[in-house]
């Protein structure tokens, strides 16, 4: 026990002779700071002063920090609204059709040539229209019409556009069939 005892009063007096003794100086500027902290003039002095806006910092924060946390509260609200409002996944069901309907006679634009050969025939036959486009194309490859027998050039001749390939097959599996 008596070692204890010696230990610590050993300690005890390491530490007492660690501290410096404060200067003279330093001594008379701290008692100056305490004295002008403590006086009382100008609506209780410094002291009064730091708590009142002390606690002006503090209501202060405390707003900041409710507006911060009702503005998250409402974008989180938000969310979840949207989140509700709106499906997550959406199905998509794609459903082929079995049968595409063709339609049964390609209109292709007349040209001038078409149109000439159409008044021709109509003159030929002495037809009672008088209108070309009452006369249709399929009587254009009979014998009297410079297309007779000769599909594709009235067909180069009835467009101006060239890429026609498939309607080509259609118009000549409609009347080949």
């Amino acid at each position: 026990m008596e070692i204890i005892i010696s230990n610590i009063q050993a300690q005890r007096k390491k530490f007492a002779m660690s501290q410096r003794k404060k200067s003279h100086f330093k001594r008379i500027v701290q008692q100056r700071v305490y004295k002008f902290i403590k006086h009382k003039n100008n609506n209780q002095g410094l002291i009064g002063k730091w708590h009142f806006n002390l606690t002006l910092i503090n209501v202060i924060k405390i707003f900041i920090l409710f507006v911060c946390t009702s503005l998250s509260l409402h974008v989180i609200y938000v969310r979840i609204i949207y989140y509700f409002k709106y499906p997550v996944m959406t199905l998509i069901e794609v459903v082929e059709d079995q049968f595409v309907h063709i339609p049964a006679v390609v209109v292709c634009t007349d040209s001038f040539q078409v149109r000439s050969v159409k008044q021709k025939i109509i003159e030929y036959k002495n037809l009672t229209t008088t209108c070309a486009v009452d006369l249709s194309i399929a009587e254009l490859l009979d014998k009297p019409s410079q297309f007779a027998g000769n599909l594709t050039e009235l067909w180069k001749n009835s467009s101006s556009i060239v890429e026609f390939k498939t309607a080509v097959c259609l118009f000549i599996s409609l009347f080949i069939f």
